[in-house]
């Protein structure tokens, strides 16, 4: 091997190690680690069975889960709600899902005059087996193969902040691909700046 060789490869591999590396690091800033949600069933507001491994159909869905007896899930219910257009935006389906009787859940949307899809977890499965704590509300968000991506807990002011970061998930994969380009085209500068001074 050359001296002009030696000195390329000197150069390539730690280039080619860096973009490794940013890869791998933004692979874990952004990468989930998907969940089941096991046999979860849950009801539309007709009291009707809905698997919630079903809501997806092939697109991200962002479930929205509150108590509609706790003030502060009520109000959660009602700024999610007026966040349809935000969330639609990213290619992700909205969903209210209420910890109630069918009954309940029904006054309960006529009364927030919520215009998402709403679904009903009378047992309350989803805390328990998705969530595993009972704070609310909480945000889960289910990718298109109906695999638990993230899940964001609380409202209130903390509320608008979670959304927004359960939106950037969605696009982590862009940076990811993004970033690797950036690191690939610089390491070519370079590469090229070096050879042209040989």
């Amino acid at each position: 091997m050359t001296a002009p060789d030696r000195s390329r490869h000197a150069i390539v591999a730690p280039l080619i190690a860096l973009a490794c590396c940013v890869a791998l690091l933004h692979a874990c800033a952004y990468a989930e680690d998907p969940e089941s949600p096991a046999d979860i069933v849950i009801a539309d507001l007709l009291d009707r069975p809905v698997q919630l491994r079903a809501l997806p159909a092939g697109e991200p869905v962002l479930l929205f889960v509150c108590d509609p007896a706790l003030t502060k899930c009520r109000e959660g219910a009602v700024h999610f709600d007026s966040q349809v257009e935000r969330i639609e935006k990213r290619g992700i389906r909205p969903v209210c899902v209420l910890l109630a009787s069918p009954q309940d859940a029904r006054e309960a949307a006529l009364r927030m005059e919520l215009h998402v899809p709403v679904f009903v977890d009378s047992a309350r499965a989803i805390p328990k087996t998705l969530i595993r704590q009972e704070v609310l509300p909480a945000m889960v968000l289910l990718d298109g193969k109906g695999n638990v991506a993230k899940i964001m807990l609380g409202g209130g002011e903390s509320l608008d902040g979670n959304l927004t970061a359960m939106l950037e998930t969605r696009n982590g994969h862009h940076w990811l691909v993004l970033s690797i380009l950036i690191t690939l085209a610089a390491s070519g500068i370079i590469l090229f700046m070096v050879e042209r001074h040989q």
